[in-house]
């Protein structure tokens, strides 16, 4: 019979892993059509500014505000994996084992939008609720608003999910619990924060009387659930008379979402899931970087950029939806239509003591030109025709610089090699006169100069 218990508990233990509930609207069908569109002029002359504007647009909602709605009670496992800590007392310790304080920071995993503003990391209260500004971890998570109601300006609420948070006192020993844990893959991931089993305040008094219950934000969409597995009440809460407040608050304490009949007051509850689903206008908080797609250099941040082409350019845009993480691109290829381009023929003569270069300007579109000619010796001229003589022996690079108005200018360069050495050499043919030549002086030599070198005069001696 133990046998099969242990069988039937590990069977219950796999299917509730394989039963983890969906992420809300994810992946969110609209992120399909968010779209980037850059406008601006794209025929243009050599150098002339272009003013380029990105215009985003996503039908996501934002999270300037919220609908509250119930939904299928239908939790993530209580008993999470990671426990978080919390570094109050000389130490690391342990959340669940401390009361009213928060933990230290932990990452979401995920960009997570809350009231507008992007996070990455939160911490969790001992108190039953999880906060947005890391500046609290460690401290005080405070528990008395008995008489109060969200919105509230106060540390502990300001930028909060209210789990629902009340005076609760999680010990060691008592069975009581609070954890976190990731579930899903990217772009559905989930965040979950649970309480599990926390006794209310005083122990004295109120150790029978607890509540399990449960944060989960989903990764993409936003949305924020709130869940009780139950939730009992002490009367004897005499320090906060068992007040307990459900709800979101925004960073500046003035404006809260809270489960209806659950904000404030003494209250049970049970196997109850509340929904928070950003409900604001679309498509209004991007960011946008700009890039020449030739070089990948990044030209600029904002929704508008100005570049000065030289020649014809594509630029792209890379927009992020801030809340999302979402990323659309678009492209935008600027023509100029009358590019500089610099360009020269040469003729190249070569002395016996120094050498002459003749180049010939094939340059187009262009103004001004400057000559550098590897020797050191430099030009401005705008004849077609220039010659430059170079002294000695080498190898030189030689460069044209051709430009128009403004920054608006190309360049081509030339390698020449003037290494040449003269070498002098020659072959003879013996040509004997006939015997019987009356007429005979002598016999003839032909002699062949094959010397090599520019401008060679050979002299002989015979």
């Amino acid at each position: 019979m133990k046998k099969i218990i242990t069988t039937l508990l590990i069977c219950q233990s796999f299917l509730a892993m394989a039963q983890l509930p969906m992420p809300p609207n994810c992946p969110p069908v609209q992120l399909a059509n968010d779209s980037v569109l850059i406008t601006g002029s794209t025929g243009v002359t050599c150098g002339q500014p272009v003013l380029l504007t990105a215009n985003a647009y996503s039908a996501q909602p934002t999270t300037n505000t919220y609908s509250v709605d119930s939904v299928l009670y239908n939790p993530y496992p209580f008993n999470n994996a990671i426990i978080p800590q919390t570094n109050n007392f000389a130490g690391f310790v342990p959340l669940e084992t401390i009361d009213d304080t928060w933990s230290t920071v932990i990452g979401i995993s995920f960009p997570f939008c809350f009231f507008g503003t992007k996070y990455d990391s939160l911490v969790i209260g001992s108190n039953g609720n999880i906060g947005f500004n890391s500046a609290l971890a460690n401290g005080f998570n405070a528990y008395s608003f008995q008489t109060v109601t969200m919105p509230n300006n106060n540390a502990t609420w300001n930028n909060s999910i209210c789990a629902p948070h009340s005076d609760i006192h999680p010990q060691p020993g008592t069975g009581s619990t609070i954890r976190y844990q990731v579930y899903g893959t990217a772009p559905c991931r989930a965040f979950v924060a649970s309480w599990d089993s926390v006794a209310y305040f005083p122990s004295t008094t109120c150790a029978a009387f607890r509540t399990a219950e449960q944060i989960v934000l989903y990764e993409s969409t936003n949305i924020i659930d709130v869940t009780i597995k139950y939730k009992q009440l002490c009367l004897a809460n005499g320090s906060n008379g068992a007040t307990a407040h459900q709800g979101i608050q925004n960073a500046t304490g003035t404006f809260a979402y809270t489960v209806p009949g659950h904000n404030g007051g003494q209250w049970t509850d049970s196997t109850s899931t509340w929904r928070f689903t950003p409900n604001g206008t679309a498509g209004n908080s991007y960011t946008y970087t700009w890039y020449n797609a030739s070089t990948g250099q990044q030209i600029g941040t904002g929704s508008g950029v100005s570049v000065s082409p030289l020649v014809t350019t594509t630029y792209y845009v890379i927009a992020n939806l801030e809340c999302s993480g979402a990323t659309v691109v678009d492209s935008y290829q600027v023509v100029v239509t009358n590019p500089i381009v610099a360009n020269f023929t040469e003729t190249v003569k070569l002395g016996c003591i120094d050498d002459t270069i003749n180049f010939v300007n094939t340059s187009v579109n262009a103004l001004n030109y400057a000559w550098s000619f590897g020797d050191g010796n430099t030009s401005a001229s705008s004849n077609i025709n220039i010659s430059h003589i170079y002294q000695n022996q080498g190898i030189y690079t030689v460069m044209l610089i051709a430009s128009g108005l403004g920054s608006c200018i190309d360049t081509i360069t030339k390698t020449f090699n003037l290494n040449h050495p003269i070498i002098a050499g020659f072959v003879t043919n013996f040509s004997p006169a006939p015997v019987n030549d009356s007429l005979c002086f002598g016999n003839a030599i032909t002699i062949n100069n094959f010397s090599i070198g520019g401008g060679l005069i050979s002299n002989f001696n015979m």
